[in-house]
C-alpha cells in the first residue's frame, strides 16, 4: 500500500513564506486525499550537492485545482508572458530513496489537475510541457530552498521514481477558500518572484530564513523555456519605434557549426549570444516555408526592439525538419542561446 503524507494545500499561486505555511503536518479531518497517477519523471542534480540526485515525479490529480482558464495555444503562451496564466501545483516534501547505484536520492512529488495530463503530453503541445517542467524545478527550488542544475536535466524512461507514490493528504478549508488575491499573492506577482528566484545567481538563507535542504553554494542557475513555435505567415518586419535613452541595444551573434559529438543526431548547432541574460527575454520562431529562423527581443523594457532572421541551410528543408525535431537551451551565464537542429 503506498504511503500517505500529511500536509497543507501548495499551489503555485502563494509566496515562498505561504507556501511554507502550508507544508506542516494536519491533524483536523477537515481533509481530503490526493493519489497522484504518474505522467513524466524529471532528473536533475542540486547544484549545492552535485553528487545528489534529484528526481521529481510529474503528476496529475483531478483533486488539484485546474488553471482558471482552459490552455488555448493562441492565446495561453501571450498570457503567460505577460503572468497572466500559469498551472497550479501541488509539491510534496522531499523524501530520501536510492539510484541504481544504491546512493542517497532526493525525490519529490509536483501534482496538476488531471485536465493538463493530455495536454502536456500532445506532440504539438512540447513548448507547455517544457514550461511545466521548469515550474516544476522551480517549484522545488522554492520550497526547500535549493538551486537545481538546469544543464543536467534528464527525463528517464520510468513511470515514477520511487516503489510507490505516496497518497497525500490536503486541508479541505485551504482547498475550498475563496479569498481575494492581494498583489503579493496573486498570480501575477508569483510569477514575477519565480522569475527573479530563477534569474538570480543565488539565494540568501539569512535574509528569507528558510531552512535549506543542502548547504548552499555560490552559483548561476540556467533558466529554461520553450523558444520555438511554428508561424504560419512570415514574420513581417519589427515596427519602428522612437529610441527612449535609458533603454540599451542589443545585438546578436551567431555562430553556425556542426555539432561536437560525432554520434549525435543532430547535423547542426547555432550558437547566438546576446545581451539578454533570461530566456524569458527571447521568442523563437521557425518559418517553415521561408527555411528561416527568427528570433525577436521581447525585453522592450530595457532594451530597444530586435529581431534576428536567420536562413537556415538546404539541408534542413531537405531533411523535412519539423519544430519539433529542433532543441533550444539558454545557458544563462554564457548568454547564449544553443539551437541544435
Amino acid at each position: 500500500m503506498a504511503p500517505t503524507i500529511n500536509y497543507d494545500t501548495t499551489t503555485t499561486t502563494q509566496s515562498p513564506s505561504a507556501m511554507n505555511d502550508y507544508i506542516r503536518p494536519i491533524t483536523d479531518n477537515s481533509a481530503i486525499s490526493i493519489t497522484p497517477e504518474p505522467i513524466f519523471v524529471i532528473k536533475s542534480k542540486l547544484v549545492s550537492a552535485p553528487q545528489c540526485k534529484l528526481f521529481i515525479n510529474v503528476c496529475h490529480s483531478p483533486d488539484v485545482p485546474a488553471p482558471a482558464t482552459p490552455f488555448d495555444p493562441s492565446a495561453t503562451y501571450s498570457a503567460i508572458m505577460n503572468n497572466a496564466w500559469e498551472i497550479p501545483i501541488v509539491t510534496s516534501p522531499g523524501r530520501e530513496d536510492t539510484d541504481k547505484k544504491g546512493e542517497t536520492c532526493m525525490v519529490f512529488d509536483c501534482i496538476i489537475n488531471s485536465s493538463l495530463m493530455p495536454v502536456v503530453t500532445a506532440v504539438n503541445n512540447f513548448q507547455l510541457k517544457e514550461i511545466l517542467v521548469e515550474w516544476c524545478v522551480e517549484s522545488v527550488e522554492v520550497q526547500e530552498n535549493v538551486m537545481v542544475q538546469r544543464d543536467v536535466i534528464k527525463f528517464p524512461k520510468m513511470k515514477f521514481k520511487g516503489d510507490a507514490l505516496p497518497v497525500l493528504e490536503i486541508r479541505g478549508d485551504a482547498a475550498g477558500e475563496n479569498e481575494t488575491p492581494t498583489d503579493e499573492n496573486s498570480a501575477a506577482g508569483f510569477l514575477q518572484m519565480r522569475r527573479d528566484l530563477v534569474d538570480n545567481e543565488r539565494m540568501d538563507d539569512e535574509e528569507n530564513g528558510l531552512k535549506t535542504l543542502f548547504p548552499q553554494s555560490e552559483a548561476t542557475g540556467q533558466a529554461s523555456r520553450p523558444l520555438i513555435e511554428e508561424i504560419a505567415e512570415p514574420v513581417r518586419p519589427a515596427r519602428q519605434t522612437t529610441a527612449q535613452p535609458s533603454r540599451g541595444k542589443v545585438n546578436f551573434n551567431v555562430v553556425m557549426r556542426r555539432p561536437k559529438v560525432a554520434d549525435t543526431e543532430y547535423k547542426l548547432c547555432i550558437e547566438i549570444d546576446s545581451e539578454l541574460d533570461s530566456s524569458l527575454d527571447l521568442q523563437l520562431t521557425y518559418d517553415a516555408a521561408a527555411n528561416t529562423l527568427h528570433l525577436k527581443n521581447l525585453n522592450t523594457l530595457e532594451f530597444e526592439e530586435k529581431e534576428l532572421q536567420l536562413p537556415l541551410p538546404d539541408v534542413v528543408r531537405e531533411r523535412a525538419s519539423t519544430i519539433s525535431s529542433f532543441k533550444t537551451y539558454f545557458i544563462k551565464r554564457e548568454r547564449k542561446l544553443y539551437i541544435f537542429i
